[in-house]
């Protein structure tokens, strides 16, 4: 019988190991729980988009995205730490645990849906040119040979170079000039280097607005499809995500959404 005991002990110490790496593992807190314990999410943002997201002088964020977030972890009694992303390094930051989310503007596609998780869209967006009035430029017939830029790692390049047919065949060098953020590009069609520039719209607006260069400047619609902005999260954090999905429903249904979205874009 002893014998028996002593051939029977390396299986029950194998039994309780197993058992203990189990327990441990379930009770391993995922990212939202930590959240949760902390009080306080980090959200990535873009510091240069107004009206979704932009950054004051005194470092504060504020936008549209912004509001939306802060109200929605308010109601989880959560405070948001906002972090400004270099935009073209914003999923390696998600990645490595820099943030807890991209709140954008940020956008689905199948080759990051294969490595992030998106939210519901929140937000519509749509693709313009923006030209100098002298320039006259009045449809993308008139692109053939004009330089045109754009942010790098945005919306605007993803679509440039996904439908060829509308502007890449037909401009410069067939490509878009690349630049940091989307002021950047403006800058650089103010001083001539470029011919043109295709941002989103709302922030188009926004930028000749608070910038008084709504007379000099011409806005071209543009035959893209839309751009759908949500918010991003890493693979694993379904959690996390169904918090966001929920509290932008909740939004929605108070009335609050609608309120934040007149105060916030321009009519």
């Amino acid at each position: 019988m002893k014998k028996i005991k002593f051939y029977l002990l390396p299986f029950l110490l194998l039994f309780i190991f197993m058992s203990l790496t189990a327990c441990g593992v379930n009770t391993k807190k995922n990212t939202w729980q930590k959240i949760e314990e902390s009080k306080t999410i980090t959200i990535g943002y873009e510091a240069d988009f107004a009206p979704l997201t932009s950054r004051q002088e005194s470092g504060k964020p504020e936008g549209f995205n912004v509001a939306l977030a802060e109200a929605i972890f308010a109601s989880y009694n959560i405070k948001v730490d906002w972090k400004a992303l270099d935009w073209s390094a914003k999923e390696k930051a998600l990645k490595e645990g820099e943030v807890d989310l991209i709140w954008g503007p940020y956008t689905a596609n199948k080759t990051r849906e294969k490595t992030l998780l998106f939210s519901q869209p929140y937000h519509t967006g749509n693709l313009v040119l923006l030209v100098p009035k002298e320039a006259e430029l009045y449809n993308i017939g008139d692109m053939h040979g004009q330089a045109v830029g754009g942010q790098k790692a945005s919306a605007a390049y993803d679509l440039f170079s996904e439908y060829p047919q509308i502007l890449k065949n037909i401009v410069k060098e067939n490509l878009m000039f690349l630049y940091n953020q989307p002021s950047d590009a403006i800058a650089a069609l103010q001083a001539g280097e470029i011919q043109a520039v295709l941002l989103d719209k709302d922030y188009t607006q926004t930028y000749l607005r608070h910038h008084q260069l709504e007379g000099l400047y011409n806005i071209l619609e543009t035959p893209y499809p839309q751009v759908e902005y949500a918010v991003a999260a890493r693979k694993k954090d379904t959690e996390l995500m169904d918090k966001v999905n929920q509290g932008l429903q909740a939004l929605q249904q108070s009335g609050e959404f609608s309120k934040l979205s007149k105060q916030w874009f321009l009519p």
